[in-house]
């Protein structure tokens, strides 16, 4: 739910929840995606599940605090879009609580988080979701995140960095996007041993676990085609990369 003020020329303000800037493909409402699932890059390390701990104790499920973000965020922001003949041009500033889907569930270190957006189209035509166009774009998101961490599970408080640049193009029966997505910081890294967490060993010594690497980095990135025929058939075909924990062997 969110307010949108629009009194101040070239500077809408929107205050509330609602989809923060940043991928293409988180900012897309559902009902216009292209796919059911999202990439793995986009649902593993944009789309973020909150912790309390970095999965480290071997008795601690370490289950999610809270629902995935869904690429969603409680702030203020403020954005507008302007056209230099064919182009236009769209702006987002925000700043964030980094808390997802929750007004506050003590999961972001209480410091505001904050998102840059920057996009520039070459306008083809049509209108709406539909409009025909080229689009470059670039994103920034820098918080910080307070969880459990280490042997002695202390509370600590780890920067989380996400960016990317990409393009959309549309045209006629042509479209295609592409998008890469850089992270640093609070990277998920599954479970242990790919076993569903609480899942307890043979041994009953060890319990699995979700894991955070609160010090790592990851980068991914996709590629995206398709081509409509008859009118309502269309082709499509998409590859997408995630490389997690990039810092080690």
């Amino acid at each position: 739910m969110s307010l949108t003020l629009n009194r101040i020329p070239h500077a809408r303000v929107r205050i509330g929840q609602f989809f923060m800037p940043g991928s293409e493909e988180g900012m897309t409402p559902v009902i216009l995606r292209d796919y059911n699932n999202p990439t793995s890059v986009g649902s593993q390390i944009v789309n973020e599940l909150p912790f309390d701990s970095d999965g480290l104790p071997s008795r601690d499920a370490n289950d999610p605090t809270g629902p995935a973000s869904g690429w969603r965020d409680t702030g203020i922001q403020v954005f507008d879009a302007f056209t230099t003949g064919a182009q236009e041009h769209t702006y987002a500033l925000m700043a964030g609580t980094g808390t997802g889907l929750a007004i506050y569930n003590g999961w972001g270190s209480g410091q505001p988080e904050r998102h840059l957006y920057w996009s520039s189209e070459l306008v083809f035509g049509g209108t709406g979701p539909f409009r025909e166009g080229l689009k470059l774009f670039a994103w920034h998101q820098d918080g910080r995140r307070e969880i459990r961490a280490g042997l002695a599970q202390t509370k600590q408080a780890f920067d989380r960095e996400r960016y990317g640049l990409g393009a959309t193009f549309r045209r006629g029966p042509w479209r295609a996007a592409a998008e890469w997505i850089k992270a640093d910081g609070m990277i998920f890294n599954g479970t242990d041993g790919i076993a569903v967490p609480g899942a307890v060993s043979n041994n009953g010594n060890l319990v699995a676990s979700y894991e955070v690497l609160p010090q790592e980095e990851a980068d991914g990135w996709y590629l995206d085609g398709g081509y409509t025929l008859f009118g309502k058939l269309e082709l499509r075909t998409r590859f997408d990369r995630l490389n997690r924990a990039t810092k080690s062997p």
